[in-house]
């Protein structure tokens, strides 16, 4: 980080920000200890990244089967689409597409 940083600093904010505290390693290694990460029943087997959380829902990303793709797209091509989907926080319900709008396809 410090080579990069210095190469950086006046175009990056995450140089900059690392000049300003160097001892960057130090407040990742005491923050670490605040959380705890879990597997949800509501993960898959594919990949499921990138929560966030939107009128008390937990808002992912995932390459998972839906049913409507498990009928129409053969299997070697399903996992290249992520959606987003969604479920109530504190709740065991099963993760709903989040919008039918919202895909993205990506690229090896």
């Amino acid at each position: 980080m410090q080579w990069f940083s210095e190469r950086r600093k006046n175009t990056d904010i995450k140089a900059k920000l690392f000049l300003k505290n160097e001892d960057y390693r130090y407040w990742i290694h005491t923050k670490g200890n605040d959380f705890e990460v879990v597997r949800l029943l509501q993960n898959s087997d594919g990949v499921d990244f990138a929560p966030a959380l939107f009128e008390n829902k937990l808002v992912f990303s995932s390459d998972r089967d839906t049913r409507i793709a498990k009928r129409s797209i053969p299997s070697d091509y399903r996992s290249k689409s992520l959606r987003l989907f969604s479920f109530e926080q504190n709740t065991n319900q099963e993760p709903r597409l989040f919008s039918e709008d919202l895909s993205s396809k990506f690229i090896r």
